[in-house]
């Protein structure tokens, strides 16, 4: 599993690999923010860069899921990729 920490301004964004399909895999990204609109475009654009890094190919749509943690909110979105 690769995870990578990235500091942004006032948000955490936390990267992760997941299940593996034959060529295909299934990327999941989280992204942590002070409101729930900052939390969802972290972790979109962690999933974009993952899989861009990755040299996949996006297939299907991205799925998102928020969850608030104290006063800030954390979105897992993932996302089908392919060679």
């Amino acid at each position: 599993m690769l995870r990578i920490v990235v500091y942004g301004t006032g948000a955490l964004c936390l990267l992760t690999s997941a299940v593996k399909a034959g060529t295909c895999e299934v990327i999941s990204a989280s992204g942590t923010g002070l409101t729930k609109a900052a939390a969802t475009t972290l972790s979109t654009e962690a999933l974009a860069t993952l899989i861009a890094n990755k040299s996949l190919k996006a297939e299907g749509d991205i799925q998102t899921a928020c969850k608030p943690i104290m006063v800030m909110t954390e979105c897992q979105s993932t996302q089908r990729a392919c060679k």
